[in-house]
C-alpha cells in the first residue's frame, strides 16, 4: 500500500549569518592591546554585574565597549553596523522569508557591547538575550578554538532542547538541536537573539577574545 502524507510543511526558519571584517589584520593588536589594558583596571571579573553565576573564569567588561573613542573601536562598530543593515536589506530578503519596504531604511542601535576574555576552563552557561532582534558575536583571537573538539565555541540551540522525548519519535529533531557556530579569527557570527546559546569550556595557549553585542533595529523613511 503507497501511504503519502498529503502535506508536509517546514516553518519557523533560524537565519544565522556570517561578514569578515576586511580590516581585522590592522586592527587586531591595536584592539586586542586596548581590551587588556581596560581588563587590567576593571573591578570585578565580572564588570557588567550580569549573571555572574553563568560564568567562569572569564572577564566581562561593562556593557559599553563600543562607547570607546578610539578609531579602532569606532570602525568595529560601524561594521557591526553595517552587517546588521545589510541583513535586513539584503540577508532576509534574499532567502523570500522577509521584504524590507523600499521606503524603510533600516536604523540600527547596538544597546550593548562587551569583551570576554577566557582561558584556563572557562565558560558562559545556556542563555538567551531578551529584548533584543539580533545579537552577535565577533572572534577577535579564537586561533585555538574548535568545532571538532568543542574547545571555546558558541553553541547555539533549538528550543526543543528544553523538551526532548528521547524516543524513536523524536529522534529525528533530537540529532539537529543544536549548530555550532565557526569560530574563525575576524568573522562576526551574527543570530536572532532568542536562540539559547553558551560558550564551551576553552583551554589554550592564548586567551580566546570575543567582542559582543545586542542590537534592535527600527526603520526610519
Amino acid at each position: 500500500m503507497n501511504f503519502e502524507p498529503q502535506t508536509m510543511t517546514a516553518a519557523w526558519p533560524t537565519l544565522f549569518f556570517s561578514y569578515k571584517y576586511k580590516n581585522y589584520q590592522q586592527n587586531k593588536d591595536k584592539l586586542l592591546d586596548l581590551i587588556y589594558d581596560m581588563s587590567n583596571k576593571q573591578n570585578e571579573d565580572i564588570d557588567s554585574g550580569v549573571s555572574a553565576s553563568l560564568k567562569s573564569n572569564l572577564k566581562e567588561s561593562k556593557f559599553n565597549f563600543l562607547e570607546t573613542q578610539t578609531p579602532e573601536v569606532q570602525d568595529l562598530k560601524l561594521f557591526f553596523n553595517n552587517c546588521i543593515s545589510n541583513i535586513m536589506t539584503h540577508g532576509l530578503s534574499s532567502t523570500g522569508l522577509f521584504n524590507l519596504d523600499q521606503n524603510v531604511k533600516p536604523a540600527v542601535q547596538i544597546k550593548e557591547s562587551w569583551y570576554h576574555i577566557t582561558n584556563d576552563n572557562g565558560s558562559h552557561g545556556f542563555h538567551i538575550h531578551p529584548g533584543y532582534s539580533w545579537g552577535a558575536i565577533f572572534y577577535l583571537q579564537s586561533s585555538e578554538c574548535s568545532t571538532r573538539t568543542s574547545n571555546g565555541i558558541n553553541r547555539f540551540y533549538n528550543m526543543n532542547t528544553v523538551a526532548g522525548a528521547n524516543d524513536l519519535g523524536s529522534q529525528w529533531w533530537e540529532q539537529h538541536m543544536f549548530l555550532d557556530a565557526e569560530p574563525e579569527e575576524g568573522t562576526v557570527f551574527i543570530f536572532p537573539a532568542w536562540i539559547p546559546h553558551e560558550a564551551t569550556k576553552y583551554n589554550g595557549a592564548e586567551d580566546r577574545v570575543i567582542i559582543s553585542v545586542n542590537t534592535n533595529v527600527f526603520g526610519e523613511l
